[in-house]
């Protein structure tokens, strides 16, 4: 008997009628009803084993190959097939049914595989469309388009374009982020944060108190500076009561400038300093 797929077989009952092996007709002699049930149970197996992963397909990351216990009449379109796969696609991909021809596997809307949507070891359902397979199910690399909402998401790694400000997004959590981060994306407070790394910052520099020795801070412009005031630019106070306790006078002058020093330097401990 041809299989369930084949135009012979209906819907309505009595328009299964056609002659033996494409129908059952009235009329037979008991010892030809055996071979029919026969024939209507082998028709329903191969049909409920093509449409389940009762088969493992064979071949190569580029190439499956099914083969089924009984091959089918042909393929025809809406016909399904399921199956566990052997193998990971690694791109582009073909299933070949019992010698009936390679043909492509494509993803649902008709574009080509990406890498990894065929993953060895695990069930896998195609429908023909009348020239190639599409892939009814997908294991990884989904598209989607429009907008998504998610309770969370997570992956080891973000790739290609980005499109969006993301301001919805919270708890993002990374280890390196490349590229420049919008001024309305960064935190409000740096209270807590860290830098391990050099950072650079193109505009004004507000902070309220600057903790460490600042060794290699470079081309600081400020005018006043904790210790500091205009008048004594660049030496601390501190560094000037260090001055003061060299030698033997009591007051020491620290000079510094394009002009000559007052007409008191001189004195012993006095530090002078001159720019040109």
């Amino acid at each position: 008997m041809v299989d369930i797929s084949h135009s012979s077989w209906t819907e309505r009952d009595a328009d299964n009628n056609s002659p033996s092996p494409n129908g059952i007709q009235t009329g037979y002699a008991p010892t030809t009803v055996g071979p029919i049930l026969w024939a209507t149970k082998g028709a329903i197996k191969r049909e409920r084993n093509r449409i389940n992963a009762f088969y493992t397909a064979t071949g190569s990351a580029a190439a499956l190959v099914l083969t089924l216990q009984v091959a089918p009449d042909g393929l025809n379109k809406g016909d399904r097939y399921a199956f566990f796969s052997s193998q990971t696609n690694t791109g582009a991909m073909t299933l070949n049914i019992n010698g009936l021809g390679a043909k492509a596997i494509l993803q649902q809307d008709g574009a080509a595989l990406k890498a990894g949507q065929i993953v060895a070891n695990t069930a896998t359902t195609v429908i023909y469309d009348g020239t190639a397979f599409r892939l009814e199910n997908y294991v990884s690399n989904p598209k989607f388009t429009g907008t998504l909402t998610v309770d969370a998401v997570e992956a080891t790694t973000f790739t290609g374009a980005h499109v969006g400000n993301g301001s919805a997004l919270t708890n993002l959590n990374a280890s390196q982020l490349t590229g420049t981060i919008a001024d309305d994306r960064l935190p409000v407070t740096m209270i807590g944060k860290t830098f391990s790394s050099a950072v650079t910052v193109n505009g004004a520099l507000t902070a309220t108190t600057l903790v460490g020795n600042g060794a290699s801070v470079t081309n600081v412009n400020a005018v006043t500076l904790a210790g500091y005031t205009p008048a004594t630019l660049p030496v601390s106070t501190a560094v000037q009561t260090t001055i003061n306790g060299l030698g033997n006078a009591s007051t020491k002058n620290f000079f510094y400038g394009t002009a000559a020093p007052a007409s008191n330097f001189g004195a012993d401990g006095d530090v002078y300093f001159r720019y040109e």
